[in-house]
């Protein structure tokens, strides 16, 4: 029988294994720091956080939830939107560049953000980002074409990787961590706000103005949270009350030594995995063979790098059936069934609703009831091969089943179990330097995860429909169908219920698709199977 450890007090934030060491013996601290008397330092020597009370806390939680919520608010915004957008830009076949683009770079700079705010301080580095995400989404809504947009978005997926990543870290240190679970309901909370109200205002913006408002909405939200910031978040948290740590300069840890933190090789190589294997994937959407030169040495070049990268990391996490049930449902409602933005973000809710519900249970679950994680994590899984394999059998003919409904609350329930239980845990299998770059890492992952999940079952589908179409549809006509489905108004009722067809068993083989990457988080939950089972102390 499988043995259950306690991590009440193993790898919690503030603990090391050794007096007067980080975790693996590294040292956390200077001697200055640590000479300082026991009421500045715990007993191991490293110097104790001080956690905001009053109107600090309450401020500075407004603007870190502010920071949780504009990220999630723009994916799903941004989902309900596609079809608009490039119908506009006339770009429908480079949907996903939209996305993915923005994808790419907010996974790729959680971890360089956690390591810059480690050398900076959390303070400046959040702000730097809050400002770097909101000046590119006021550029992304003067976009004039779908490559314009793709690149402006690749510079705000920077900045929204900083917003999300630093907010997630400044959740844990705010409070101690008695009061983790009552902030795990809080991120899950502000999740659901994100992912039920961007559907919403997408479908709204759509319907009454101009899809510019899509991206302009975050200038004053992120210009808030930053001004929120500047007022209530201390300088030097959370030591901003440490004798030696307090009236540190930002630069006081800027030197050569410790740019090497920041992990040039890993960001390379993650970033030239992901671009590989995305550009190759694009491309051939665009009309390209797969085999041609290019798109072989894309391919080929792609798995060197991430083998490259996962040995020099050693991490895995995952996010891809989010990632393709929030962008390709209410794509299938547009395009299928003929809904309007809004229509089709109204029935994205149902598993929109579902998935920062059932984080909040999956958290609850793991530090309330004590459950093991890894238990959570396997009905999470089991839950999404479940609603995804359902949704592979949606009609084809146009017509919408009320059971898809059930379908989207099995799937979104099962990815909210996976979530809620890997935010609770992370403080507790993180010591407190590398807390960061931990929370970070799980973060960079899942949203990886989805941005090539997305661009795979993108392309595959694509190069699946468009030989069904030119078997009665000429060349030209096919490929501006493909940059709009607006495209299909003048054609008989017959013609557009035949391409409505197959477009309904395009977004079908999708969700064969996310069944199997489901499917494939199995063996990944294997991996974290241990003799002595995880369990987290109430």
């Amino acid at each position: 029988m499988a043995e259950s450890i306690d991590l009440s007090s193993q790898g919690k934030p503030g603990t090391s294994s050794e007096p007067g060491e980080g975790p693996r013996g590294v040292k956390s601290w200077s001697t200055p720091v640590s000479s300082i008397d026991d009421d500045h330092n715990d007993p191991n020597g490293n110097p104790k956080k001080t956690y905001l009370t009053g109107w600090r806390l309450h401020i500075t939680t407004l603007a870190v939830c502010l920071g949780l919520f504009l990220p999630n608010f723009e994916v799903s915004i941004v989902s309900t939107s596609l079809v608009s957008i490039t119908n506009d830009l006339k770009g429908f076949a480079q949907s996903s560049w939209v996305v993915t683009s923005y994808l790419i770079t907010y996974t790729g700079f959680f971890i360089v953000w956690a390591k810059l705010s480690d050398i900076f301080g959390r303070k400046i580095t959040i702000m730097s980002s809050l400002l770097m995400f909101a000046a590119f989404s006021g550029a992304s809504a003067g976009a004039t074409s779908i490559e314009s947009l793709a690149i402006l978005r690749a510079f705000q997926g920077i900045g929204g990787s900083g917003v999300y990543a630093l907010s997630m870290v400044t959740v844990y240190e705010m409070v101690p961590d008695t009061q983790y679970t009552k902030m795990a309901g809080l991120v899950s909370f502000t999740f659901a706000l994100g992912i039920c109200l961007g559907p919403l205002c997408g479908g709204l913006i759509n319907e009454h103005t101009t899809w510019k408002w899509v991206f302009l909405l975050n200038v004053p939200a992120a210009g808030i949270a930053a001004l929120l910031l500047l007022i209530a978040f201390p300088l030097n948290f959370p030591y901003h009350n440490h004798p030696v740590l307090k009236n540190r300069s930002m630069f006081h840890s800027f030197t050569i030594k410790s740019l090497n933190r920041l992990d040039f090789e890993g960001a390379a190589l993650l970033l030239a995995a992901s671009i590989f294997l995305v550009t190759a994937l694009q491309q051939v959407e665009t009309g390209i063979p797969w085999g041609t030169a290019s798109i072989v040495v894309l391919l080929a070049l792609s798995p060197v790098c991430f083998v490259a990268f996962l040995l020099w990391e050693r991490f895995v996490t995952k996010r891809i059936v989010f990632t393709i049930c929030v962008i390709q449902i209410p794509l299938r409602l547009q395009a299928v069934n003929g809904l309007s933005p809004l229509a089709a973000g109204v029935k994205l809710l149902a598993y929109g609703a579902l998935v920062p519900s059932g984080s909040f249970v999956g958290a609850a679950l793991s530090s309330k009831a004590k459950v093991p994680p890894i238990f959570v994590l396997m009905v999470g899984t089991a839950l999404q091969i479940i609603g995804c394999a359902l949704m592979t059998r949606l009609p084809t003919n146009g017509d919408l089943l009320k059971a898809s409904y059930a379908y989207e609350v099995i799937a979104g329930l099962g990815t909210g179990l996976q979530t809620g239980t890997l935010i609770i845990i992370t403080p507790f299998v993180a010591a407190n330097r590398d807390l960061a770059v931990a929370t970070a890492a799980i973060n960079q992952f899942r949203f990886l995860g989805g941005s090539i999940g997305l661009s795979i079952v993108t392309s595959v589908v694509y190069s699946i429909n468009k030989p069904k179409l030119l078997a009665f549809l000429p060349l030209n006509e096919v490929e501006l169908i493909m940059q709009s489905i607006q495209n299909i108004a003048p054609y008989s009722v017959e013609v557009k219920h035949l391409i409505r067809h197959i477009f309904a068993e395009g977004y079908n083989t999708q969700m064969i698709f996310a069944t199997a990457f489901a499917a494939a988080e199995v063996f990944a939950i294997a991996l974290m199977w241990r003799k002595r089972i995880f369990r987290i102390a109430a």
